[in-house]
């Protein structure tokens, strides 16, 4: 438990749970992942030509589903995270926008990033 505290004081864990802000653009709306996200998020993550940029492997429905998790988590627990990028017109996920650090290195080697991905819809609405 010592550790636990030791390391809790080092990362300086928030005194409040934190939410993501919700920000808008005229197009995009950023906000918080929800459950109902997991559809869109599993297609995107499946998708070779996505994964290829960020690891290069396609994630299964579960490992989707704990991403989803991952993500719902970062807020209250570092008090920063990811975004949901949602089109401001349908509510249609679009991608994912935020800062990570997942206590380790990822597959560049750092520790921390700030990162984004776009579902298919969302790289066609940058066309």
């Amino acid at each position: 438990m010592t550790d636990f505290i030791q390391w809790e004081i080092m990362i300086g864990l928030p005194d409040e749970p934190k939410t993501p802000p919700r920000l808008d653009t005229d197009r995009l709306v950023l906000d918080g992942h929800r459950t109902n996200d997991l559809g869109p998020l599993a297609v995107m993550w499946a998708d070779e030509r996505i994964v290829h940029h960020v690891g290069g492997r396609a994630s299964t429905g579960q490992e989707s589903w704990f991403r989803l998790l991952r993500y719902r988590c970062l807020w209250p627990v570092l008090g920063y995270g990811y975004w949901a990028s949602r089109e401001k017109q349908s509510s249609r996920l679009m991608g994912d926008f935020g800062l990570a650090d997942f206590g380790g290195s990822d597959s560049s080697g750092h520790e921390s990033s700030i990162q984004h991905k776009l579902t298919k819809s969302g790289i066609a609405g940058c066309r």
